[in-house]
């Protein structure tokens, strides 16, 4: 048997031991080396008698640890120092001692004077004369401090096992060549692996061979930098066969040392997101086709400033739809007919209505406007098509000349101005003229309706 001892060394670990025989000149004054190294010990150093198992030796690191001095338990049962809920398994080891058999790392908890208990490591073996046990030797390290931190690291890591087992997003570990080492229900879910296949298995196998390239330039980013890397994406293959598309996070894993050992991550399904993404691209790919094949011009304005515009409504006013794109569609408006129009985007009207348009070269143009509200881009918007209706004005002209001279002479005989209108008070129904009596809305013919007529100056539509 051995007393073990605890010697200073570069890692602070050392141990050294004394023998039986030489413990025995220890405690009968002898070998005065060896008693300075007992007395000098950290841990506690005991001997109990074989007979009712009291203590008959304590060195100075019993006081330390207990707050007892030694000469208060010499001579006293070990069991009294001994947690009630241990005492039966001391007991069971005191007896193994008495059979001749050794005791090594047998957690016990010693009474301290403040009350409390420290939890001991104990260690012990017989000392035997004539077949018979007449002693017990053994030393104590008192623990206390690395149990609690180790059942705060337990309880630690069981807080975030039972996290990670219950979030929706996937978490990994792997080492340094890409194999799992650990993985959370919700990952095994993702990628439709259980547990015991996809540990061991590496990123290679669950991607075709150019995504796992470039999944293996950002991994060995991060390793190279010890910066981590966030919402990367790229696709996955199932274990059924299906694809889907992934976004995880990568942070670097490092040992005691500060040298890099794996990668740990966040892993969170967007199968869903993405697939829908791509659907609104192509719906919204269809959608700019359609419109921009369309004979009319098309407009999208939010706030009165222009988002999207096909190439007949940039042709019809003269742009590009690049310079158009930012504008104010008030800009596009004569000055006499933009209270009229915003009156009209303001109020949401969605009946079709005319009005004139003005182009880039500071012509004018005959419109009609069938808008309506929308959302675009999230935010409230309106959609608007306009057609030019300037040749179908001018028809109108050939085709009722009478009326259209009638018109221009009323305008001279009254010194109308450029923008007039008249209302018919039987059916109260207005007709606009533009400077050139080129009617703008509705036109009547009736005699009777012209004398009763009331002629008024229009400055705005």
């Amino acid at each position: 048997m051995y007393i073990r001892r605890k010697t200073e060394a570069s890692n602070g670990s050392a141990m050294t031991y004394l023998s039986v025989s030489e413990f025995e000149q220890v405690l009968r004054g002898k070998g005065e080396s060896y008693q300075a190294l007992v007395e000098a010990a950290p841990d506690i150093i005991y001997a109990l008698s074989a007979e009712d198992g009291t203590m008959i030796f304590l060195n100075p690191a019993f006081e330390r640890a207990t707050g007892y001095l030694r000469s208060e338990w010499t001579g006293k049962p070990f069991a009294s120092l001994i947690h009630a809920d241990d005492l039966n398994r001391a007991t069971e080891a005191f007896r193994q001692l008495l059979r001749g058999e050794s005791v090594s790392r047998l957690e016990l908890r010693l009474m301290s004077r403040a009350g409390d208990y420290l939890v001991a490591e104990i260690g012990a073996a017989p000392e035997v004369e004539d077949g018979k046990v007449v002693r017990v030797f053994g030393f104590a390290r008192d623990v206390t401090e690395r149990k609690q931190v180790g059942e705060a690291l337990r309880k630690s890591e069981e807080k975030y096992r039972t996290i990670l087992e219950n979030i929706e997003e996937g978490y990994y570990e792997v080492d340094l060549t890409g194999a799992f080492t650990f993985c959370n229900d919700s990952l095994c879910e993702i990628l439709g692996y259980p547990r015991d296949e996809l540990l061991g298995m590496t990123d290679r196998q669950l991607t075709d061979e150019k995504t796992a390239r470039r999944v293996y330039k950002v991994f060995n980013r991060v390793y190279s930098t010890r910066e981590p890397s966030k919402g990367y994406g790229y696709k996955v293959i199932r274990k059924d066969g299906t694809k889907g598309f992934i976004e995880i996070s990568i942070s670097l894993i490092t040992d005691s040392a500060g040298q890099p050992s794996g990668f740990r991550g966040i892993v969170r399904d967007v199968t869903n997101r993405v697939g829908a993404e791509e659907a609104l691209r192509e719906s919204e790919a269809r959608y700019k086709g359609l419109v921009d094949t369309a004979f009319d011009g098309v407009v999208i304005h939010q706030d009165g400033i222009i988002n999207t515009v096909n190439r007949a409504y940039a042709t019809m006013y003269g742009y590009t739809v690049e310079e158009l794109t930012g504008r104010s569609v008030l800009e596009l408006t004569p000055p006499e007919h933009r209270e009229f129009v915003s009156t009209r985007i303001a109020d949401g009207v969605e009946a079709p209505y005319e009005t004139l348009g003005l182009r880039k070269d500071g012509t004018r143009i005959n419109i009609e406007v069938s808008a309506k509200n929308c959302l675009y881009g999230g935010r409230p918007g309106r959609l608007a098509a306009v057609r030019d209706i300037t040749e179908a004005k001018r028809a109108e002209i050939a085709t009722h000349p009478l009326q259209e001279s009638s018109a221009i002479r009323v305008r001279r005989k009254f010194c109308l101005p450029e923008r007039w209108g008249c209302m018919d008070q039987p059916t109260e129904r207005i007709t606009f003229h533009d400077c050139e009596s080129i009617t703008l809305l509705t036109i009547s013919n009736s005699a009777s309706s012209a004398r009763t007529a009331v002629l008024c100056g229009f400055w705005g539509m």
